[in-house]
């Protein structure tokens, strides 16, 4: 629950006020738990909830739309996840800036903005190339990050290495040695945040990683340009995994 629904709670059982005024319900809450526990303490109070939308609500309209606003929850995040499976498979970027591209900011001649292509960084994707090579040399990420920062190369944040930036973790893809789109792959990762009913402790959960296929082609990999190809540098990554 959020801190300022917990203050205003804090509130209604001191008593500093008798109705609370809103848009819609869905901005008291969307979580059909939450806005039927709100309701019941708000009631013991004598504290009355009255919205735009739905005017003083009772009873009725906290189940009904308190059940429609977690389905149309769900529906969102069901439609972003469609909307951004469709972005990867057409070729453009689905998710954040990864090292060593830069967003393109195109329009159509409409006037409506193209969103997911990208380009690339020259000297951040010799720094992947580098790290590729070294990597498949021996050398190891703590050690890579270590000659990196000794050469004032800045990393992904705009700071300096460290190994978890340059190994990250294989199961999510995260780093440079374990980033997909550096072996001209596409991958695509949900994280769902979610909330554990009994103690309201949120957690993180991660769908499996859908490998969505190289593209090799010329076409393909103009669109979805990539500083590194498939190459003998991912060999030793893929001895480990094996081990």
């Amino acid at each position: 629950m959020r801190i300022g629904m917990q203050k205003m709670l804090r509130d209604a059982e001191a008593q500093s006020f008798d109705v609370v005024l809103s848009e819609a319900m869905d901005r008291v809450s969307r979580n059909q738990a939450d806005i039927a526990s709100v309701f019941q303490r708000f009631q013991f109070r004598g504290v009355m909830i009255e919205t735009l939308s739905e005017g003083l609500l009772s009873e009725m309209q906290i189940g009904m739309k308190g059940t429609m606003n977690a389905i149309f929850i769900k529906d969102l995040g069901d439609k972003t996840r469609r909307g951004l499976m469709g972005r990867a498979l057409a070729g453009k970027c689905a998710g954040g800036k990864a090292y060593g591209y830069k967003n393109l900011v195109k329009f159509t001649e409409a006037g409506d903005p193209i969103k997911g292509d990208r380009a690339i960084i020259p000297h951040e994707a010799a720094t992947v190339v580098r790290i590729f090579t070294d990597y498949a040399n021996g050398v190891s990420p703590m050690k890579i990050a270590s000659a990196l920062n000794a050469e004032g190369i800045n990393g992904p944040t705009g700071k300096g290495w460290g190994a978890s930036t340059v190994h990250g973790n294989r199961e999510r893809g995260t780093g440079i040695l374990n980033n997909q789109l550096y072996e001209r792959c596409a991958s695509l990762e949900s994280t769902d945040l979610h909330e554990e009913p009994r103690h309201r402790q949120t957690g993180l959960t991660f769908e499996p990683r859908r490998r969505l296929g190289h593209h090799a082609s010329s076409r393909s990999a103009d669109r979805r340009p990539s500083p590194l190809g498939c190459s003998a540098c991912t060999t030793r990554g893929d001895e480990e995994q094996g081990d």
